[in-house]
């Protein structure tokens, strides 16, 4: 009995052993397999939307006429009771709080006016100039700002902080470089200033010729429009 017993357990053990070796033969044998797999098959990559997008530079030249935006100031400001505020320069929560009871606009820190729509810079120029100034109330239309300056491989960098800086204020920004020269657009061409293109007008001119050249393009020009020019070591503040 007692041998019977030995020989089961025995026979047990190497049954266990074998089904061991199986498993990891049937194992290895599927490794190899699945990494050949792998191996023989072609990869392929999807292009996304970034890699078909046009790349075809979208400023303008004066081949095209060009059409500056008109917007109506209205929509700038807000009613309160009585008075008419500029949004940018009100404290408008403040405002909306005391509704009741406030009939005049309340101005954020930098703002000052009857409707809030003079800016600090704007303020203290009219109080040094020590002269009577009355500053009439909202236009029709916004007015537009043209900025006219020269570009070149020592100033680009300049160009590059002044149209990200004043990108969301100019209309349109007109950029020149010299006879014989085509650095900027070549760096147009290859998307420089890309966020603003539809904003840049490119011309090869001598500055005395340019804006005589310019404004005949410009279709729909008014005489309130700001024409501004800088020097190439010069950046406009924002706030004025």
């Amino acid at each position: 009995m007692y041998t019977f017993r030995l020989n089961l357990k025995r026979i047990s053990i190497w049954i266990l052993l074998l089904t061991q070796i199986f498993l990891i033969t049937s194992y290895f044998f599927l490794q190899v397999k699945t990494t050949k797999s792998i191996i023989d098959t072609k990869i392929s990559f999807l292009k996304s939307n970034e890699d078909v997008k046009d790349v075809t530079p979208t400023y303008h030249t004066l081949n095209t006429n060009i059409i500056l935006k008109s917007v109506n100031t209205r929509r700038n400001f807000i009613d309160f009771n009585s008075s008419l505020c500029f949004k940018n320069g009100t404290d408008l929560p403040s405002m909306k709080i005391s509704k009741e009871i406030n009939w005049k606009c309340k101005c954020l820190p930098g703002w000052h006016g009857n409707d809030c729509g003079q800016p600090e810079v704007l303020w203290r120029a009219v109080i040094a100039s020590r002269k009577p100034i009355k500053i009439k109330g909202p236009r029709t239309f916004e007015r537009r700002l043209i900025y006219l300056f020269k570009v070149d491989k020592f100033s680009d960098h300049i160009a590059d902080i002044r149209i990200n800086e004043l990108g969301s204020i100019v209309d349109l920004f007109i950029l020149y470089e010299d006879h014989g020269s085509d650095y900027l657009q070549n760096k147009l061409d290859n998307k420089f200033f890309k966020e603003y293109q539809d904003k840049i007008l490119y011309i090869r001119d001598e500055r005395q010729h340019l804006w005589k050249r310019v404004k005949q393009y410009l279709k729909n020009l008014r005489n309130d429009d700001v024409i501004l020019s800088s020097d190439s070591n010069e950046i406009p503040n924002k706030d004025a």
